[in-house]
């Protein structure tokens, strides 16, 4: 027998400086018929954000707000917001983006339909490349509970699948496997959503329309400078961990990918680096003997 006051879905919203966007965001989850909690946790904002978020919490008892003290970053903002989490899936929703309507009612049945998988993957649309996921789900053979297709096709199609916000997971499966956010300013997506792939015992597509992600001016998708050079240098030793960890070869191609696709971010920045900055980079290299690693 279900139960009723059981929370099913986790909504988490790092908050900073989002006093433009942030009202969209919670109606996209409010107007949801689902039982959800919406957990908000602000990185230390210094506009209205949190004026805003404390009138829609006077309005709505599934608001729950917590407050950093110090600037931390969006990956151990969200970290904490999946300690603060009770519902049975975690969802992560940026700030300036938004749930497609009635999403969350329809994501249910679906989850109970296929048994409660550690991972769903819902269809998303977005202003940047790709638009969608649609290669993906298109691609995908009937049987989409099939992890090893999917890795398959990632593997085949090179399609980035390096952003958290896409992946209803379950938070059992979370804590189990130990899986949070890497303490980096950005690129702390690629690796959250890579441990997922690597540990995931079930998994399936949720092929109705449910996220849609805004990159607007002045996000960290815009943060192109040192900070983010030296954040894709540490994110690549933690994939080389990994890779000399894993025994399963397609998990080890897998890993490679993911190495690539973050250096080739890197590499386009390196060049623009002053020669202080580069020196600062080698020593974190040989720190972590990277040379001792075989891809």
């Amino acid at each position: 027998m279900k139960n009723q006051n059981e929370i099913i879905f986790s909504i988490i919203i790092p908050t900073f400086n989002s006093e433009k966007t942030i009202s969209k965001s919670l109606r996209s989850v409010i107007s949801q018929k689902e039982k959800t909690e919406i957990i908000l946790v602000d990185d230390l904002s210094n506009d209205k954000t949190l004026s805003i978020i404390k009138k829609f919490k006077k309005k709505y008892k599934s608001i729950k707000i917590y407050k950093n003290t110090k600037n931390l970053g969006v990956s151990l903002t969200r970290n904490k917001g999946i300690k603060k989490a009770k519902g049975k899936y975690i969802i992560f929703l940026d700030s300036d983006d938004y749930l497609f309507n009635g999403c969350l009612q329809k994501l249910r049945t679906f989850i109970d339909k296929n048994k409660n998988p550690d991972v769903v993957f819902g269809r998303f649309e977005k202003e940047t490349f790709p638009k969608n996921n649609d290669l993906i789900i298109k691609n995908l053979p009937k049987n989409t509970e099939n992890k090893i297709a999917f890795k398959k096709l990632i593997l085949k199609k090179k399609f980035p699948l390096d952003e958290c916000w896409p992946y209803i997971v379950k938070r059992e499966f979370l804590e189990i496997n130990n899986i949070n956010f890497f303490n980096v300013r950005v690129a702390e997506d690629q690796l959250y959503v890579l441990r997922i792939f690597l540990k995931m015992r079930s998994f399936y597509i949720f092929k109705d329309n449910f996220y849609c992600h805004r990159n607007l001016p002045g996000t960290l998708s815009d943060f192109m400078n040192f900070k983010y050079s030296k954040c894709c240098i540490e994110v690549v030793i933690e994939y080389l961990k990994l890779y000399k960890k894993e025994k399963n070869i397609l998990n080890k191609k897998l890993i490679n990918q993911y190495i690539q696709s973050c250096l080739s971010m890197f590499v386009g920045i390196f060049i623009t680096l002053q020669k202080n900055n580069i020196k600062e980079i080698s020593k974190i290299l040989k720190r972590n003997n990277v040379r001792n690693y075989k891809v």
